[in-house]
């Protein structure tokens, strides 16, 4: 399942976007969530108020979480971008390791599970940014932009992400990993109509896979679409 939960936010008290998510992950017996624009500059905030925190629950026996976002500046604590993917129960039992962008941008998190007879799959939630016109310095793009632009690029940030996406997923590819891509891409991937610019994609030897849409409010209050 996979969602652009536009910023999850941080509360004092009760979270109540957090809490609607993952009562709906348990009415609905959710396994594996990859959620975009996850909105909070969680490496700023004590380890109580951090995601894995705040999304654990008495009544999931095991919970990983692999979550980021830009690590590089500390501008406030709302932060356009950000990514997370969440393993629950039996799912969680099968997670080898957990990554993320090692840019430390929080352009995708990741997380890769082993099954019978060592059988690899990682799903990956990623966020690519708009392209933005403006000088608004909290800006996804501009985050990116700044960041590249010290390290000498001056290269579009969106094409640089395509790049420094596609290479390794090529590459675990070609070690027989499955992979699983959860991306809100911020363009239309169609050539026809109006369709939401999240999309799955995956390249696994499963023999089902299925994704779903739901309403636009079933799992958290978002202007996009879950799948």
């Amino acid at each position: 399942m996979s969602q652009n939960v536009n910023c999850i936010g941080v509360s004092h008290e009760v979270n109540h976007k957090q809490e609607n998510a993952k009562n709906w992950m348990i009415q609905h017996s959710v396994d594996i969530v990859g959620w975009q624009e996850t909105g909070v500059a969680f490496h700023t905030l004590p380890k109580h108020k951090r995601l894995a925190h705040h999304m654990k629950d008495i009544r999931w026996n095991k919970m990983q979480i692999s979550s980021s976002n830009n690590k590089n500046e500390n501008i406030e604590t709302f932060q356009y971008g950000g990514t997370a993917v969440m393993a629950i129960d039996q799912a969680a039992h099968r997670v080898k390791s957990t990554g993320t962008d090692s840019t430390g941008l929080g352009r995708w998190s990741w997380i890769l599970f082993e099954g019978m007879q060592k059988y690899m799959t990682r799903i990956i939630s990623a966020y690519v940014p708009c392209k933005s016109s403006c000088d608004r310095r909290q800006t996804l793009y501009n985050q990116h932009k700044r960041y590249f632009q010290k390290l000498g690029n001056t290269e579009c940030p969106r094409k640089l992400m395509h790049a420094h996406l596609i290479e390794p997923i090529k590459c675990r590819q070609k070690k027989g990993e499955n992979i699983v891509l959860l991306i809100d891409t911020n363009e239309n991937l169609a050539k026809k109509g109006q369709l939401p610019v999240k999309k799955s994609f995956v390249a696994v030897r499963f023999d089902q896979f299925a994704i779903f849409l739901a309403k636009f409010a079933d799992l958290v209050a978002s202007h996009f679409r879950l799948i």
